[in-house]
């Protein structure tokens, strides 16, 4: 199911509106407090939870703003809802751990899905391709300035020995 279709949830049975609403007090308070770990850490402890007995393809397809795709698993959980979720991440990062309750009930109000690709997909590419380049370049200097010392080791006058003696 891609996920413009997931908005559509008229056929979802009355069960999955109190895990719909358990997911989004999660995903509120895993913003603030879970925030460094990786987004599929954060899934399991949800799933552990709060719904053990039902599959990964069960959640992605009937919980809105759960994670749909395996990039979206890869990224600490902050990144997640910043490049994923951009009108949530707006809302958390202008408010507090002290305004859950209505943080919980705004995004539950909300039938917004998580988006397939980052909200800043080009400013991530650049810096990718800026950080592969970087190490590249790294990699190269080194082996210049290593090629350089052997080269002066080897050919150093000071080395032969028929010159020193």
């Amino acid at each position: 199911m891609s996920p413009d279709n997931v908005t559509d949830v008229t056929d979802v049975p009355a069960d999955w509106d109190d895990l719909q609403l358990k997911w989004d007090r999660f995903l509120v308070e895993s913003f603030y407090e879970r925030g460094h770990l990786p987004t599929q850490a954060v899934k399991v402890i949800f799933r552990s939870a709060h719904a053990p007995d039902i599959s990964w393809e069960a959640l992605s397809e009937n919980l809105l703003r759960f994670p749909q795709h395996v990039w979206h698993s890869k990224v600490p959980f902050t990144r997640f809802v910043a490049a994923y979720l951009p009108t949530i991440s707006k809302a958390l990062f202008h408010y507090t751990k002290d305004d859950i309750e209505r943080l919980v009930s705004a995004v539950n109000r909300l039938k917004s899905t998580t988006r397939r690709e980052e909200v800043d997909k080009k400013e991530m590419n650049r810096l990718r391709s800026h950080s592969a380049r970087s190490k590249d370049s790294y990699r190269r200097t080194k082996l210049e300035r290593s090629g350089v010392r052997d080269w002066h080791d080897k050919f150093n006058l000071s080395n032969q020995w028929g010159v020193t003696k």
